[in-house]
């Protein structure tokens, strides 16, 4: 028998590298159960806490959710109770004008139908009252700056505040929108735009422009029209009638199809 094969009969007679390697791996472990116990304790334990966070965060977010959908169910209801007022108001006016034109002048009866019709006349120039809703809408916003249920809520109560005229309290809701979700496409756009809007509003023209500007959206090309008659806009407002008519002009030459194209020709010519 030659030398080699001996040796491979050795070799296959006694433990390879992965029987040894798993009897001295085996031996360790028989020295070490309480230090592996404890390493598999603190390994479940970090799993188990963060399963539970996650459960807890799930069950945070969906409880805030649900918050928010109570407000919204609450300015359903009133928006819903005063169109139909509305309406019972508006049929209620049509019997009384027929009852009136049929009815004898000077008489009691005409005189309190005139007056049911005058006040039903001041109900249909009247608005829902959100007051309760908008109230716990800012709550919301003021208790959930940082996540999006929170800037829903924000607009919200913006609209609510921009219907009273309200126009530096929305202001301030819509800049804490925009800082806080300025990678979101929508609040970094649209809340944006609606920001410089009420900045405008306001007469704070300057820091209408520099909202515009900042404004950096995957679709800028296709917003581009809609700045550019802003910021014109804006300067005319400023009596900058050089830079509000190179804008212009700029939307007018690169957008001649665009909506606000015509809106553009028609302020250049009051120029």
């Amino acid at each position: 028998m030659s030398q080699s094969t001996k040796e491979m009969k050795k070799a296959l007679k006694g433990p390879d590298f992965l029987q040894r390697h798993f009897v001295q791996s085996y031996g360790w472990m028989e020295n070490n159960k309480t230090l592996l116990l404890l390493a598999l304790a603190a390994t479940v334990g970090t799993i188990a806490a963060i399963a539970g966070a996650n459960y807890y965060l799930e069950q945070a977010e969906e409880k805030e959710r649900n918050a928010l959908a109570a407000i919204d169910m609450m300015h359903q209801e009133v928006a819903m109770t005063w169109s139909k007022s509305q309406e019972d108001a508006q049929r209620r006016l049509v019997e009384l004008q027929l009852k009136i034109q049929s009815e004898k002048k000077g008489t009691p009866a005409l005189a309190a139908l005139t007056a049911e019709k005058d006040t039903l006349e001041k109900q249909l120039q009247g608005t829902p009252d959100y007051t309760k809703a908008a109230g716990d809408y800012l709550k919301y916003f003021e208790a959930n700056k940082t996540k999006p249920t929170g800037w829903i809520a924000g607009l919200r109560a913006s609209d609510n505040l921009l219907e009273k005229k309200e126009y530096a309290k929305a202001r301030d809701i819509l800049q804490v929108i925009v800082q806080n979700g300025a990678k979101n496409e929508f609040y970094n756009v649209q809340v944006r735009l609606m920001l410089a809007s009420v900045q405008e509003q306001l007469g704070d023209y300057d820091a209408a422009l520099q909202t515009l500007t900042a404004l950096n959206s995957k679709n800028e090309k296709s917003l581009e029209p809609i700045v550019l008659l802003n910021k014109g806009r804006i300067y005319m407002f400023k009596s900058d009638n050089v830079n509000a008519k190179k804008l212009l002009d700029e939307l007018v030459k690169n957008h001649p199809t665009a909506d606000e194209s015509r809106t553009a020709r028609g302020m250049i010519a009051l120029m």
